[in-house]
């Protein structure tokens, strides 16, 4: 996923520039007051002049809009907690197909597997990942196995 945007900053900053202005200054000054070109300035002004402070306040998000609504989400961060031995699997890890197979059961959504992840992550989870070597390793059998594995691998 892409960097995320704070919208609500944007907007904030077009407002405080629009003010600047208002109280004297010149589209280079607030331009440097609020870190941006001088040509978004005069876009801001443009607008304010047509339509206003509302104008100038953030536009609704555009693209398809999510499948699952907040009170789904947070249901499935529930699920997601009782673990997938709660849902029927034979461990609790939750892998893509799983949580496919339990959105569409629950809520009717279906999602790609690989799309799972997104998800995940707009849920705050995080695929875990091994902190170390299992404490149940024989190292003397490893050491074994691979001294006969090199002895019966083909001479060159």
């Amino acid at each position: 996923m892409g960097t995320q945007r704070n919208l609500d900053a944007y907007e904030a900053r077009r407002l405080k520039g629009v003010a600047l202005h208002e109280r004297g200054y010149r589209q280079s000054e607030v331009a440097v007051r609020v870190s941006v070109s001088r040509q978004a300035v005069w876009q801001w002004l443009q607008a304010w002049r047509k339509g206003g402070e509302p104008a100038l306040k953030r536009a609704r998000q555009s693209g398809r809009p999510p499948r699952l609504k907040p009170a789904q989400c947070r249901r499935l961060a529930g699920m997601l907690q009782q673990g997938a031995t709660a849902h029927g699997y034979p461990d609790d890890r939750w892998n893509g197909p799983r949580m496919a197979r339990l959105l569409q059961e629950t809520f009717g959504v279906v999602l790609h597997p690989k799309h799972i992840r997104r998800l995940i992550q707009a849920l705050g989870w995080a695929h875990p990942k091994p902190t170390g070597r299992a404490v149940e390793l024989d190292e003397t059998a490893i050491a074994r196995w691979i001294a006969q594995e090199r002895s019966r691998a083909p001479k060159k």
